[in-house]
């Protein structure tokens, strides 16, 4: 047996094994930071979605709901409820980002609606 050959078969073994390493830890460092951009991108849209919905029953965000009678009650009780979810997503949204500092501070919900929401001012 030629002691020439098989050294060239554990250094390509070697090789390969340390390849595959680096690779598999170049795939888990990228599949982590995908993901948190994906988090992250997915608040974005939902803090959207939602504020579009609860423009659609406040147009102003100024706490004048649209209809009447039982109907503006109902949206009322709507639009609190979905301004509660666009606030509790901002929180998360500016912990992860920091992107909103008004989110951070506690007490401060109505300016935290109003700077994370893009349709209100």
């Amino acid at each position: 047996m030629n002691p020439k050959g098989v050294s060239l078969s554990i250094e390509t073994i070697i090789v390969l094994i340390l390849a595959i390493s680096v690779l598999g830890v170049l795939l888990f460092y990228f599949n982590k930071e995908a993901s948190s951009t994906q988090s992250v991108t997915s608040m974005m849209r939902e803090i959207t979605n939602r504020c579009s919905d609860y423009i659609r029953l406040d147009p102003g965000c100024s706490g004048k709901y649209a209809g009447y009678g039982d109907e503006k009650k109902s949206n009322e009780a709507y639009a609190k409820k979905i301004k509660d979810g666009i606030i509790d997503i901002c929180k998360r949204f500016s912990k992860a980002t920091e992107k909103y500092p008004k989110c951070q501070e506690s007490g401060k919900d109505d300016e935290c609606f109003r700077q994370c929401c893009p349709f209100c001012y």
